[in-house]
């Protein structure tokens, strides 16, 4: 029977060393079982690497360090250096892996001629949603990134050239514009088997502005690719414009709804505070407070409310007495029949 193939994981490690066990943990519980690990120290200000407890493992587990911190994409450059695999799964030191990942990624990409193969993306955390974006070289183009976590035979890593070090915050997203721009075909399981933390020190979080920022950059870089399929570019922004119109218009129906409920709610919540104070005024006054008693112990009586706040005695076996008790507003009389 073939070996399976050797996939290498990379994880590039900062801070947040409670996070990177539970990396390692997800890693663990794969059902494929040939793969390496390795871990890059970015030059961590907190716990380094070395004095973590990972536990047993039952696979090999390289550690390479940095004095210094030299950045994500030069960190993630480094750890491929360190593999040995002939497939490559890239890691933040946050995020996490369900067990099939590995088993069911190399299971489509080796029934494929796919150079690569991403799933759906759950994001967790600060936030919450599924993201399940199909990715292509024009929404690449458009600024739509590629997942940070996927596998992918190490000759799209040796083509591309590696993670780009001049443009640290979107490296992801240059890398996979290289990767399509050059040729690589990528394909797509339907199930999130990648979890992404979104937290509020996430560098997608801290450094939103600065990655929209370096967008030109990318595109001084590409400049080849962007002027080939300017059309095309503009075409899908125009469609992703089209998208989020429809969405908000939706959203404002909503909106428009809830704002109406509230409103009926808040008619109501007036209403029966005229009736309370109403109340209270009459309990107030020593001469309506001994009426109103008076009339409760009337025999098969009641006392009804309407919405105008009219007070009126209605009675199903009206005793032999002339009088009736009407209320309107704040003026009370007796008045004979």
């Amino acid at each position: 029977m073939q070996k399976a193939p050797l996939i290498s994981i990379v994880i590039t490690y900062y801070s947040y060393a409670d996070y990177l066990l539970e990396v390692v943990a997800s890693i663990k519980a794969q059902t494929y079982r040939n793969f390496e690990v390795i871990i890059v120290d970015d030059g961590s200000p907190e716990k380094h690497v070395f004095e973590l407890d990972f536990g047993p493992v039952d696979f090999p587990l390289k550690i390479v360090t940095h004095e210094t911190n030299k950045g994500l994409p030069e960190a993630r450059n480094t750890g491929v250096k360190q593999a040995s695999g002939e497939f490559l799964v890239i890691m933040d030191s946050d995020d996490l892996i369900t067990p099939t990942f590995l088993e069911e990624t190399m299971a489509a990409l080796q029934n494929s001629d796919n150079d690569g193969i991403y799933t759906q993306m759950q994001l967790f955390g600060a936030r919450d949603y599924l993201w399940k974006e199909e990715i292509s070289l024009f929404s690449l183009l458009a600024g739509e990134p590629g997942p940070v976590t996927f596998l992918m035979k190490r000759k799209v890593f040796e083509e591309v050239g590696g993670y780009n070090q001049h443009l640290t915050l979107n490296s992801d997203h240059e890398f996979w514009v290289a990767a399509m721009g050059c040729g690589m075909k990528f394909g797509r399981i339907e199930k999130p088997l990648f979890k992404y933390r979104k937290h509020e020190f996430s560098m997608s979080c801290v450094n939103r502005d600065q990655w929209w920022q370096s967008i030109p950059v990318l595109m001084e870089h590409h400049k080849e690719l962007y002027d080939r399929y300017y059309p095309e570019v503009l075409e899908y922004k125009e469609r992703q414009f089209r998208r989020l119109e429809d969405q908000y218009d939706e959203l404002y129906q909503e909106w428009l709804a809830v704002d109406a409920e509230s409103r009926r709610v808040h008619a109501i919540h007036k209403e029966a505070l005229k009736r309370i104070s109403f109340a209270e005024q009459v309990f107030q006054n020593p001469i309506l407070r001994a009426i109103f008693f008076l009339f409760r112990r009337v025999p098969n009586s009641t006392i009804d409310s309407s919405v105008d706040s009219e007070f009126s005695l209605s009675p199903k076996t009206m005793p032999d007495t002339d009088a009736r008790i009407s209320a309107i507003g704040d003026t009370r009389r007796v008045a004979p029949r």
